[in-house]
């Protein structure tokens, strides 16, 4: 009887654990459904090198997306254009003018783009390099969800791995209970030294997302950063929002 017992076990399967059912799931939502909207961001950066006045860059952009099967399609406006054009003739005459519309147009990658509107993609490749801490029922924007709580390992090249001296990482999912992603939040500091100087940073990032259709689409992407060394001190925010039409 005993042995009937231990045979039945072993022939049940095994529970997967949240972080295998989040890659399963998410292995669903690779499609190419047809997706547009219009893709907002804001930038402002702040750069003090020493004593000199801190330089600031901020500006803002919304373009127009569509992405599917052909790929990506992007129109910008012709009010920012022409508005970059504006700041280029006034660069002519006064390189100190401010040029931050163009800066932030010159900015735009189509990759970077496209990638909010496929998150499934970035964040399978993020979960590739992380181990599950915790796992536990929550609660998010009021509705009942999964939270993951992971720890990334993430792969550094030669040079990375000897300059770097302390690197602590957090990651944490929200899953709908459907399985869908519904927000991440991950926290990034390190510490190292190169040619006996000493640099830090730290990165703060937070998604929230949506099924639609058969993908995952990144409706609001935030990041935080500061980073110092070499005398230089920069800090940074990226705001992204996608509006589906």
């Amino acid at each position: 009887m005993k042995a009937l017992a231990c045979l039945a076990l072993a022939l049940l399967p095994l529970q997967a654990d949240g972080l295998s059912d989040l890659k399963a799931r998410l292995t669903q939502l690779q499609g190419q459904d047809p997706v547009k909207g219009h893709m907002g961001r804001d930038l402002w950066q702040q750069d003090r090198d020493g004593k000199e006045t801190p330089k600031v860059v901020q500006g803002s952009f919304q373009v127009y997306v569509e992405a599917g099967p052909q790929g990506l399609q992007m129109q910008v406006g012709q009010n920012l254009l022409a508005q970059a054009r504006r700041e280029q003739e006034a660069a002519v005459k006064d390189p100190e003018k401010d040029s931050s519309t163009t800066r932030v147009l010159k900015g735009i990658n189509p990759v970077d783009l496209a990638e909010g509107l496929s998150a499934a993609d970035g964040l399978l490749r993020d979960l590739a390099q992380c181990t599950l801490l915790e796992e536990k029922a929550d609660t998010f924007d009021g509705q009942p969800a999964r939270l993951l709580v992971l720890k990334p390992e993430p792969k550094l090249n030669a040079q990375a791995k000897k300059a770097l001296k302390s690197l602590t990482a957090t990651l944490k999912v929200w899953v709908g209970p459907d399985g869908t992603p519904l927000a991440t939040e991950e926290a990034v500091d390190f510490k190292a030294s190169r040619f006996l100087i000493s640099f830090e940073g730290s990165t703060r990032k937070k998604h929230r997302y949506r099924r639609l259709g058969n993908r995952l689409v990144s409706l609001l992407a935030e990041e935080e950063s500061s980073n110092s060394g070499f005398g230089n001190v920069q800090q940074k925010k990226v705001v992204t929002r996608f509006q589906p039409a």
